[in-house]
């Protein structure tokens, strides 16, 4: 809120005392009056006392829409009640970084698979889908980009699952719901990995390719961001991932069948 210097409550001053004198001119217009007998001296005084009720009129207006002078926008509080939000649900949920987020209401998209995809495949896939997904290393980050010049983190995976037939969902939302959901000391290579800016319980908002499983964390390769695009990254040891960690998921194990049942 911005202070009340002496120019600004000159302004008001000026334009509420025009805004009386108006008024008066129209009363006694119809009453006849002459209006230049009807005196009206603004000392000093008057314009304290006219401040003074200013001012606590605009402290009061910024007091009843309840946000912080620092925060004129409303965002952050709007960010912190959606934390806060979510804490509540983890803290009477513990499976909450999934249960919360299978129950919002999203159409089911299907897993499409082309050619075989028995176990021998399957297994060649893992083996081959980290070589793959880093030939794209470097490659800039551009919101809903899908590739090959340019990903978002989506599109990303998206893309290099298409490389072996796998055809899942480019939006990281609908990608949460496909698949098999695996417990992520369990996720192998080539599993999907979900995040939420939010924290455990928050919407998805980022997804990346897991390319290791290891003692010291999860290593994923992901579209991270216009600042650093397709890297790699210990996302357990990140100081800014690891707590907005949510699910894994494998797409590569099976149909989408399993994943509609949990739903």
């Amino acid at each position: 809120m911005k202070p009340l210097n002496k120019k600004r409550i000159a302004k008001v001053f000026g334009a509420y005392v025009l805004s009386m004198f108006l008024g008066g001119v129209a009363v006694n217009a119809a009453l006849g009056t002459n209006v230049f007998n009807v005196p009206f001296v603004a000392n000093a005084s008057d314009m304290d006392k006219f401040a003074d009720k200013l001012q606590c009129l605009m402290e009061s207006r910024v007091k009843a829409i309840n946000i912080e002078h620092s925060d004129i926008t409303g965002l952050k509080s709007i960010t912190r009640k959606r934390r806060n939000k979510s804490e509540e649900t983890v803290n009477t949920n513990p499976n909450a970084s999934f249960a919360s987020y299978k129950h919002q209401p999203l159409p089911p998209v299907p897993v499409e698979y082309q050619g075989v995809l028995n176990d021998e495949k399957r297994a060649e896939i893992r083996a081959k889908i980290t070589g793959v997904a880093k030939q794209y290393l470097g490659r800039p980050y551009v919101y809903a980009a899908k590739g090959p010049n340019a990903f978002d983190c989506s599109g990303y995976t998206s893309y290099i699952l298409r490389q072996f037939g796998i055809m899942i969902s480019p939006g990281s939302r609908y990608q949460a719901t496909q698949g098999r959901h695996v417990d992520l000391a369990s996720a192998k290579v080539g599993d999907l990995l979900y995040f939420s800016a939010y924290g455990k319980g928050g919407v998805i908002t980022h997804v990346g390719l897991i390319i290791d499983n290891a003692a010291d964390g999860i290593t994923v390769i992901h579209a991270n961001g216009p600042r650093h695009g397709i890297m790699i990254e210990n996302v357990t040891k990140s100081s800014y991932w690891r707590n907005k960690i949510l699910f894994a998921r494998d797409v590569i194990s099976g149909d989408s069948k399993a994943a509609l049942a949990e739903r």
